[in-house]
């Protein structure tokens, strides 16, 4: 059970309290249309976890060379991939379900993260500024799933303040891995963001989001 846990990464679903974010933000009652959340919030974080373990599938000859991704349940080989992959398809397909019932508006917003979160597995997680995009997109989806069923209109600028905000954080996050002393100059991602940066472009990028953030902020 511990190591299902594990797989499923529940420390992660913090991210997915972006989903309360539109109601916090709006008028609304937030004690009537919280208990409309909640279950949206354990579906789709749940969805998002059998993404973790297909990612988890996928990785697993890279993980098992990483420093600390090689305690994995699956790298590890605590979990086999077989079990792993029926208990993805077994999470992954109820919760897309079991979104539609709580409400049928939240549904294409789920495929839409499983279509992002797949692209960006196998084809922009190594291409630079796709990454970071991919990523931004995934944390507009949450908002866009709370706007929802909160019955709460979304601004475009709010929209875009999240996406630009997380642009910047996830730059933010590589150019602290390539300022760290404890990654050695033979880690592929490492070498691979150096290569991406080409001096300071990652600089660039932070200063711009950063720009791009305050001013929807404000707007």
């Amino acid at each position: 059970m511990s190591q299902l846990i594990i797989l499923l990464r529940p420390w992660q679903w913090v991210k997915n309290l972006l989903i309360f974010i539109p109601l916090i933000l709006s008028s609304k009652n937030f004690n009537d249309a919280f208990s409309g959340l909640l279950p949206s919030f354990v579906i789709f974080s749940l969805f998002v976890s059998s993404t973790y373990i297909f990612n988890d599938i996928k990785d697993i000859d890279t993980d098992k060379l990483h420093q600390t991704k090689k305690n994995r349940p699956i790298a590890a080989g605590r979990i086999e991939i077989k079990s792993a992959k029926l208990i993805s398809i077994i999470i992954f397909t109820s919760t897309f379900i079991i979104s539609y019932f709580i409400d049928n508006r939240i549904t294409p917003l789920f495929l839409s993260y499983a279509l992002v979160t797949y692209f960006y597995t196998n084809y922009f997680k190594y291409v630079y500024l796709l990454d970071t995009f991919s990523i931004s997109l995934m944390y507009v989806i949450r908002v866009l799933i709370g706007s929802t069923v909160a019955n709460v209109n979304l601004t475009i600028y709010f929209g875009a303040f999240i996406f630009f905000t997380s642009c910047l954080l996830s730059i933010s996050k590589k150019i602290s891995i390539i300022n760290s002393p404890d990654i050695t100059s033979n880690n592929s991602f490492y070498e691979l963001l150096n290569h991406q940066d080409s001096g300071t472009k990652f600089k660039r990028l932070y200063i711009l989001f950063g720009i791009t953030s305050s001013v929807l902020l404000l707007l």
